[in-house]
């Protein structure tokens, strides 16, 4: 799908490619960098992006951090089991981050588009950049990432087990009831808008209730 509008451009630019050109802007491909330095930079590149709601004139170092953490561990296009495991960024907020050789390529390879977009957000787009925002993305990843997805993207579904399940579910034969349904009303919160997870974790929930 084309898109043209300026809303458009900058929720096609997510807050990992802004944390992976900041890395790369500041030479992370021949140093490791400090958290809080990528966090300016990332700050100049998208102002307004990683800042608290409450306190916009403040860096929130914790989502920049995450963000740096979900490149390091992210497959790319992981639907696809094929994909080979391609990571951007290593390191930890300890040791300090550097980019990869497919982060370095990758950061060449978009630096116009990017650093020549409008990425300014107002108070009423920050919203997506949230802590709770990170941690659906990576729940989504995990998920994605799963043998039952794999099943079921590929029109395989009867081949989910109560193996699958449990891998999707993080449970086991040992979860008491309780577990099982606060982790099943958990994913059904985090997910209740996205109507293609939605049914596939339809699918999950019926089968752990099996008998």
């Amino acid at each position: 799908m084309k898109k043209s509008s300026k809303t458009s451009e900058k929720n096609q630019i997510s807050n990992n490619d802004i944390v992976i050109m900041a890395a790369f802007l500041l030479g992370g491909h021949k140093k490791s960098l400090d958290t809080e330095d990528i966090a300016m930079k990332a700050q100049e590149i998208s102002p307004g992006r990683f800042s608290w709601r409450k306190y916009p004139e403040q860096i929130n170092l914790k989502l920049v951090s995450l963000r740096l953490e979900f490149a390091a561990n992210t497959k790319n296009n992981s639907s696809n089991k094929d994909q080979p495991h391609q990571i951007f960024v290593t390191g930890s907020t300890k040791t300090g981050w550097s980019l990869t050789t497919e982060g370095y390529e990758w950061a060449k390879k978009n630096k116009d588009v990017i650093l020549n977009s409008n990425l300014t957000l107002d108070s009423g787009t920050k919203k997506s950049g949230s802590i709770d925002a990170v941690r659906r993305d990576r729940e989504l990843t995990r998920i994605k990432n799963s043998d039952a997805w794999a099943y079921w993207i590929s029109g395989e579904k009867n081949l989910i087990g109560k193996k699958q399940v449990d891998e999707v579910l993080r449970t086991d034969s040992y979860s008491t009831e309780r577990i099982v349904d606060v982790k099943i009303n958990r994913l059904k919160e985090t997910f209740d808008e996205d109507n293609e997870l939605k049914n596939f974790l339809n699918l999950i929930f019926k089968i752990k209730n099996k008998p």
